[in-house]
């Protein structure tokens, strides 16, 4: 089962993101900081990261950076409740796979999830 790690400071929001994917049937778990998702991923490492890129002082951006250089290449994702070109453009080249602009549709990021998830499998042919 892919392990989830949801980096999000608003707590209303990182419960939806969590309810969402547990109900799902994913492994998903929650973290408000970038030092606390960094040391939950060198606990046991996600398979896919959501992280909001709209928290204080840049985090979300240095926490992309950072566990792209540090771990086994997550997928990740970026959530941001800003659509500005500039800041999008950013977390892309901090390392975000994918960008969901916020309010997310429950449906469309299970779907986001799933294509991501499933173009890390290995092939079976």
């Amino acid at each position: 089962m892919p392990r989830i790690l949801v980096l999000e400071d608003d707590f209303r929001m990182s419960l939806e993101l969590l309810k969402t994917l547990v109900l799902a049937g994913y492994d998903a778990v929650g973290a408000v900081s970038g030092r606390q998702a960094e040391k939950m991923m060198d606990e046991r490492a996600a398979d896919l990261v959501i992280c909001d890129i709209d928290m204080p002082g840049g985090d979300g951006l240095e926490s992309i950076s950072r566990l792209r250089r540090s771990h086994e290449h997550p997928t990740i994702i970026a959530v941001s409740r800003r659509n500005e070109p500039a800041l999008l453009e950013s977390a892309r080249v901090c390392g975000a796979d994918h960008i969901l602009i916020d309010p997310i549709d429950p449906e469309v990021l299970l779907q986001t999830v799933e294509g991501l998830l499933d173009a890390r499998a290995p092939s079976n042919v």
